[in-house]
């Protein structure tokens, strides 16, 4: 029974605040009040709304939650400012950024975001959708794309495709059903 107990106490504490409540984990501000939801940011702690973004730069898919003083609230990486820049290696500026100009729908592992993605201005002949798949996004559509899946999804969707025939409709069903439990409509 003891075991069970501190199951339970460990269960509700990482639900919570849990280590790093009262100070950001990346600047050492008072008060953050952003986390990461995703299992895969171990150990990020709470992080004040400039240290969550910058710790998401290459990790834009994941749902992050806001303690607003009582409960945590989901928000979206893209609600937070967060842009995702096409066509540069990873960590160099582009100097003609181009907005998409529209939110863009990305559908990936757990479900189904709005991402500010910029293309790139500086190579005229590179266009969108040769920008959307060397960053392993692939496009909905080949002129003038507003939406993406993952390269990661696509190789999911097969696997689980090549063991069941009804995947498809799971599929999409289960990720629309993530998006709804984050409260993204």
């Amino acid at each position: 029974m003891a075991v069970q107990d501190e199951y339970l106490d460990d269960t509700i504490y990482v639900e919570g605040r849990g280590l790093n409540g009262d100070s950001c984990a990346g600047c050492e501000s008072p008060n953050p009040a952003f986390r990461c939801a995703d299992e895969e940011c171990v150990g990020l702690g709470m992080r004040c709304e400039k240290c969550i973004v910058k710790a998401h730069q290459h990790l834009p898919f994941h749902w992050i939650e806001e303690w607003d003083g009582e409960m945590f609230w989901t928000r979206t990486l893209n609600s937070l400012g967060l842009h995702v820049q096409l066509g540069h290696k990873a960590g160099s500026v582009c100097l003609f950024p181009q907005p998409a100009n529209i939110s863009f729908a990305v559908l990936y592992t757990n479900g189904i975001h709005q991402v500010n993605i910029d293309f790139c201005g500086c190579q005229p002949d590179l266009v969108r959708r040769t920008q959307l798949l060397r960053s392993h996004l692939w496009p909905a559509t080949v002129f003038s794309p507003h939406s993406a899946c993952t390269f990661i999804s696509l190789h999911q969707f097969h696997t689980f495709n090549c063991m069941s025939c009804d995947i498809f409709n799971n599929s999409v069903y289960f990720r629309g059903h993530l998006c709804h439990t984050y409260g993204i409509s």
